[in-house]
């Protein structure tokens, strides 16, 4: 049962997390700025209704040449420390307020504050790396699925973090959610992108990993299962049409390289 208890109450902070950011994202606030350092601005935000308010932290992204004259800006990212539950705000002025900033240039844009801190970024449009992962040749090929504790199956991948390249992000995730060390094959990067919420998207990169042995150790925070399998089982067992692409057109590439 706690098990089951501790799904669910995770389920419940990541919905409540969510329909925070969309209570937050897109909006324009005033903002009492009191630090630089490079093109970011620190300072606070003060978010009211016709019964309260809350202020909080703000960093805001500007052009390199701006000052420290700035009145209000756009919010572009909201940023949630796993540890405290305190939240900050990043918001944007000028052409830096249009562009879809991502969480890791989020994180990388205010490292030099919150640098330390365990951070959850949400955003407009969020992205995450993965890959198909896959053992043995042939007849004996077999693909890795893995079930998540919210409940889905699918294939593994996360958030880009700060300074990483998308290939990086990719081999570590496989790493932390399965134990397992992949080599990257050459000429495969496939994308989607969908609707995590009615104004955030997001785009998810995967690509092709090859591991030898049978060695899987699951991530039990975030994984509760795994099944190492053919193909026509593993799409079976996928629960998203958009992954179950990805992986038919791995096992298309597989199949020629195979030829």
């Amino acid at each position: 049962m706690s098990v089951k208890f501790d799904i669910e109450a995770r389920r419940q902070s990541l919905y409540s997390e969510r329909s925070f950011a969309e209570m937050m994202l897109g909006n324009t606030y005033p903002v009492r700025v009191y630090a630089k350092h490079g093109n970011v601005l620190r300072g606070t935000v003060t978010v009211s209704d016709n019964s309260s308010f809350c202020v909080h932290t703000a960093y805001v992204i500007c052009d390199s040449d701006s000052s420290t004259v700035v009145t209000e800006a756009k919010t572009v990212g909201v940023m949630i420390d796993r540890n405290t539950q305190g939240v900050s705000l990043v918001l944007a002025v000028g052409e830096k307020a249009e562009y879809a900033w991502a969480q890791h240039e989020i994180a990388e844009a205010v490292d030099y504050w919150e640098g330390g801190n365990d951070l959850r970024i949400l955003c407009l449009r969020e992205r995450s790396c993965g890959a198909v992962v896959y053992t043995g040749d042939g007849k004996d090929r077999r693909y890795l699925v893995i079930r998540m504790n919210l409940g889905h199956c699918g294939l593994p991948k996360g958030h880009i973090e700060k300074y990483e390249t998308e290939e990086e992000t990719a081999v570590r995730e496989v790493k932390e959610e399965t134990g397992v060390e992949i080599t990257l094959i050459e000429g495969f990067r496939k994308s989607v992108e969908y609707s995590l919420s009615a104004r955030t998207r997001k785009e998810s990169v995967y690509f092709l990993g090859r591991f030898d042995g049978d060695a899987v150790k699951i991530q039990e925070a975030e994984v509760s299962s795994y099944r190492l399998c053919p193909y026509d089982e593993a799409r079976r067992l996928i629960t998203y049409e958009n992954d179950r692409v990805i992986l038919d057109a791995a096992e298309e590439l597989l199949s020629e390289i195979e030829a």
